[in-house]
């Protein structure tokens, strides 16, 4: 019997395959059974996930259940959705699990939640460096996101940064200056003068 045809069933003795409770637990077993020997098939490939071909790729996704995998991506994004795929089925719904799927396939992508910018609870923005994504592939990102959101949660915006290089020309200046008093004869005699003056 194969892993894979598993029947618990026909391994009993004949006066035991007709009780009910007998069948349905050699059901649940064969449910088990041939999950695990999928679960199984898959470690000996997830080790050489990055010398798969597109085929087995689009396969393998579709074994694993990666509802957000596009088989129309290049081999190198195919291949860190695969990898990253259980992780992220155990985080949808989060901040994180929309910013890995966004970016992804779409780059630099960052969550911000309503109390960062004063919007109204529940709600988030996105923060893109591709403009594909309120252009284009509009559509499909939006896809993309409603799987991997919060089902309760709304997109307030889609901010997308643009980087560049640009000349910046700096110049500094130093100003220094001093007071100097100079004082001329011996004051003493400055002052009985004045005085002198002041009495005449």
């Amino acid at each position: 019997m194969r892993l894979s045809e598993t029947n618990i069933l026909k391994l009993l003795p004949e006066f035991m395959q007709t009780d009910e409770a007998n069948v349905a637990l050699s059901e649940a077993v064969n449910m088990i059974a041939i999950d695990a020997y999928k679960k199984i098939r898959t470690f000996s490939i997830w080790e050489k996930i990055d010398d798969l071909d597109d085929a087995t790729l689009d396969e393998l996704a579709y074994e694993l259940g990666v509802s957000w995998y596009r088989s129309t991506s290049d081999i190198q994004t195919k291949r860190e959705v695969i990898k990253a795929s259980d992780l992220v089925h155990a985080k949808l719904g989060t901040p994180w699990a929309v910013e890995k799927l966004m970016g992804d396939y779409y780059g630099t992508t960052l969550v911000r939640e309503w109390w960062i910018y004063g919007g109204e609870p529940g709600h988030f923005k996105l923060l893109s460096i591709n403009p594909q994504i309120t252009n284009e592939k509009k559509t499909e990102a939006m896809a993309l996101l409603e799987i991997c959101k919060r089902k309760s949660s709304k997109l307030d915006d889609v901010a997308i940064t643009i980087t560049g290089d640009q000349l910046l020309y700096m110049g500094a200046a130093v100003h220094d200056w001093t007071v100097e008093t100079t004082r001329l004869g011996n004051v003493g005699e400055a002052v009985a003068a004045a005085a002198a003056l002041a009495t005449t």
